[in-house]
């Protein structure tokens, strides 16, 4: 049985005259708002932001997506409850090799028709497709942004990760992907990378060659940007907790706006929330190193940056490390 437009509007609980008009909205960009982040390696990202009425409906269809589909397979760490960049680096501790393999463009390569193709897949009627389809894509693919977009991602690869696993199991190695970033784990050679570009292009993904890296035992192993030389679990690069350890030392002797002003931090963009989700970051990981730094930076900091914080659970994190 195929599901309807009509069906899927009552899965949002939004009108279909209306579900059309936000469909309309998104593809004509009045319904969203571009803007761009840079990226660790100094290049630009854009993030496509839906308005409040598209976000709602957006939020449901992702609700309704998670709840109807099967979960990702096990070796998907991202976008997925309960696992993460900790949970993906586990798979690979202490091994004779490690090979990272980077997708080029991942979202930018989720074009329209394959979305339409997923949401056939699901059983969505041709119409019904190309209505998901123009509900969540942008400018003909997968916005960064959209709530909608993770979930979509992981099953629009749900094919190539299928003979990827066939092939790692063929072939002895651990592996996992969060989002475009794949790693294979064991005893993997230059060949090896050869061998799954070739599955990745047998199935429309590129690979990004200057990312694609093998790490052998005795030099670093990075997997999600952990750590992962340590059997006995994933650690924080020491370079990046030097980092912070290094900006807490000049906050701590001179001052926080002295910091910010004569050492630097305006220019590094080291505003209270960006430290404080480093240290976040850091303390979910390895919990008391980051617990540590978010104890003194929250004795450091201004008190005006509690009012810059939308997520409740800072108070929670920062009282739960400032108690332990």
């Amino acid at each position: 049985m195929t599901i309807s437009n009509l069906e899927v509007a009552n899965t949002l609980r939004v009108g279909l005259p209306d579900l059309k008009r936000v469909a309309s909205l998104i593809q004509d960009g009045t319904a969203v708002t571009a803007f761009t982040r840079r990226k660790k390696d100094g290049t630009q990202r854009t993030i496509h932001r839906p308005g409040l009425t598209a976000t709602l409906v957006l939020k449901k269809f992702h609700e309704a997506l998670t709840n109807s589909t099967a979960p990702p397979p096990p070796h998907v760490h991202g976008f997925v409850r309960g696992r993460s960049i900790v949970t993906n680096a586990r798979e690979h501790l202490a091994r004779d090799a490690v090979l990272r393999i980077d997708l080029r463009d991942f979202f930018e390569t989720i074009d329209g028709n394959r979305i339409r193709g997923v949401f056939e897949g699901l059983g969505f009627s041709p119409s019904a497709a190309l209505l998901a389809e123009n509900l969540t894509t942008f400018n003909g693919t997968l916005p960064i942004g959209f709530h909608t977009s993770p979930i979509l991602s992981n099953l629009a690869f749900a094919s190539a990760d299928s003979d990827l696993t066939r092939f790692a199991a063929e072939n002895g190695l651990a592996f996992t992907r969060y989002a475009d970033d794949l790693i294979f784990s064991g005893a993997p050679t230059s060949g090896t990378a050869v061998a799954i570009e070739a599955i990745l292009d047998g199935h429309g993904w590129q690979v990004n060659a200057s990312k694609t890296k093998l790490m052998k035992r005795g030099a670093k192993q990075y997997v999600t940007g952990l750590t992962v030389n340590d059997g006995s679990y994933p650690r924080i690069p020491a370079v990046v907790k030097s980092r912070m350890r290094w900006k807490l030392h000049f906050i701590e002797r001179f001052g926080y706006e002295k910091y910010m002003i004569e050492f630097g931090g305006e220019d590094r963009e080291d505003y209270p929330k960006r430290l404080l989700g480093m240290a976040r970051h850091i303390a979910a990981v390895e919990p008391r190193v980051g617990g540590l730094l978010i104890r003194r930076l929250d004795l450091e900091l201004p008190p005006s940056w509690r009012s810059e914080i939308t997520d409740g659970e800072w108070t929670d994190w920062i009282q739960d490390f400032r108690l332990s």
